[in-house]
């Protein structure tokens, strides 16, 4: 009897080591497939983020934005300035900026015929900007023109909205162009002051000033 004991023991005592060992077997492979999928997932995620940069987390360890005024075109009337504009933007756009202008001169002047707006002299201003750590936010910039000579504002060009963005990537870089209007006659050499804000708390990101221009 003792002796069919232990021969009934031992195959139950090697079955639970031959299960334990298959148990151990499968968690092994179980956790080398675990981190060759995590590898696979993260590997995936890393091209998605080239391919799709507006995907990528921002993660916001530079905070600010970088402008500079790197050319003016003086003399530029704002139906040039359109017009330039038109070998760029849809027929659509076109006629709506266009439309938006003489409406708003002919508000300005109580109304009637806002078309002579189109003929007003100024400037086609580029800047380049570059954004960091603000992405899913919007920033603004706004521009100013000064008396070069006195250091001071020019009262009718004082910040003007010009342009307003949604960023959609934690760095982000353009050049924004813009039209305004010439300095009064009593203005002799100016410059312009571009600034860039952060639309949700109007925070200053970056500011800058164009070379003195000396009015026609």
């Amino acid at each position: 009897m003792a002796g069919e004991s232990a021969s009934e023991e031992a195959p139950a005592g090697a079955a639970r080591s031959g299960r334990l060992s298959h148990f151990r077997q499968a968690f092994a492979m179980s956790g080398t497939m675990l981190t060759a999928l995590i590898a696979l997932a993260s590997g995936g995620v890393a091209l998605l983020f080239q391919l799709s940069p507006s995907l990528t987390p921002d993660p916001r360890t530079h905070l600010g934005a970088a402008a500079s005024v790197f050319a003016v075109d003086d003399g530029v009337t704002l139906g040039s300035f359109l017009e330039r504009r038109r070998a760029i933007v849809s027929e659509d756009e076109y006629a709506n900026e266009k439309q938006a202008y003489i409406r708003q001169a002919s508000a300005a002047a109580g109304g009637g015929d806002g078309s002579t707006v189109l003929t007003l002299p100024g400037e086609d201003v580029f800047v380049n900007a570059t954004i960091q750590g603000f992405k899913s936010r919007s920033v603004a910039m706004l521009a100013s023109m000064y008396d070069a000579d006195r250091r001071t504002r020019v009262r009718e060009l004082s910040d003007v909205p010009v342009f307003q963005q949604h960023v959609e990537a934690p760095s982000d870089q353009s050049v924004v162009e813009f039209w305004l209007s010439a300095p009064p006659v009593s203005v002799k050499r100016y410059f312009v002051r571009v600034q860039v804000y952060h639309r949700g708390d109007g925070a200053l990101l970056g500011i800058a000033d164009s070379k003195p221009i000396v009015a026609r």
